[in-house]
């Protein structure tokens, strides 16, 4: 019975050691290449927390949504980077209702860092947004 309970504890205790590692881990900060070659999106995915290095350009960076919900991302506010152009990417399924890709293009000029915040709100409806995502965009 006490070998049970200590082997029960020891699995517990390597479950929330592996559980919290994820949970405190910080967002991944590398330069996500775009490519050209048309095998791949051409857009950067991003989610709350991100970290996005870029050379100066256009980029233009994903975030997953559904739309047939009735929410999109927008940009809260001017971040100092020109964005040129918003866009919705279906998924390439034919379920109804499958989520797509709210796309985002900026053109960046200045190297520098920018924070972006989006907001998942209705546009019609004037109630908080349900959720955000901060991403900071470092121009190099």
């Amino acid at each position: 019975m006490k070998a049970k309970l200590i082997g029960m504890a020891v699995v517990l205790v390597s479950f929330a050691i592996v559980v919290g590692g994820y949970a405190v881990s910080a967002p991944d900060v590398e330069k996500k290449p775009v490519d050209p070659s048309g095998d791949e999106p051409t857009y950067i995915e991003v989610d709350d927390g991100a970290e996005v290095y870029v050379d100066a350009g256009e980029f233009t960076i994903g975030i997953n949504g559904n739309i047939t919900t009735g929410y999109s991302w927008v940009l809260a506010e001017d971040s100092g980077l020109e964005l040129v152009e918003t866009s919705y990417e279906a998924s390439d399924t034919t379920l109804v209702g499958a989520p797509g890709m709210f796309l985002f293009t900026f053109d960046a000029t200045e190297p520098g860092e920018y924070e972006l915040e989006f907001q998942y709100v209705r546009a019609w409806a004037p109630e908080e947004p349900i959720e955000t995502a901060k991403v900071l965009i470092v121009v190099l």
